[in-house]
This record gives structure tokens, sequence and C-alpha cells, in this order.
């Protein structure tokens, strides 16, 4: 008679159970830890986005400021088109 390979076996143990309460806690924990980091990362993103306006802003005055009535008046005879076909050209 053989012996029953079961028996001879060594047996891992069995993994710590988990009851459901433990679990939804941790589901819980898991979604506010998801939620608090999609909320830093949508105060980061309006961070960058304000301080690239202000930037933005900041070059457009001073561009302003620094050309001369001829850039200035031959920059009021574009129109947008002229405007968006000399942006693809540069590309």
């Amino acid at each position: 008679m053989e012996p029953d390979l079961a028996s001879v076996a060594p047996q891992e143990p069995a993994p710590p159970a988990q009851d459901v309460t433990s679990l939804v806690e941790e589901n819980r924990r898991f979604q506010t830890l998801v939620a608090e980091l999609l909320y830093k990362n949508a105060q980061l993103r309006e961070r960058l986005r304000t301080n690239a306006v202000a930037d933005l802003e900041a070059w457009s005055a001073k561009a302003q400021a620094s050309r001369s009535p001829e850039q200035a008046a031959a920059a009021a005879k574009l129109t947008d088109e002229d405007v968006n076909r000399l942006v693809h050209e540069s590309r």
C-alpha cells in the first residue's frame, strides 16, 4: 500500500483570514488615499496653470513695452489668418 501524498507533503500555512469588516476598512482607506492624491494633483495642475498664465502676461507686457511704433503699426495690420499662417510656417 502506497502512502497518502497529502500526509507526506509539507503543508504551507494557510494565509491569515481577513473578515469582511477589515476588507471594507482597507478599501475605505485606499479610496481616501486615492481621493487625496487626485485632489493634490488638481491643486498642483491649477498652480502650474496659474504660474504659466502669470509668466505669459509678464512676457506680453514686457514685449509690448519694448516694441517700436513701427512694430506696433505692423502688428495692428495683422489679421488672425496672418498670425495663424506665420505660426504654422515657423514650425
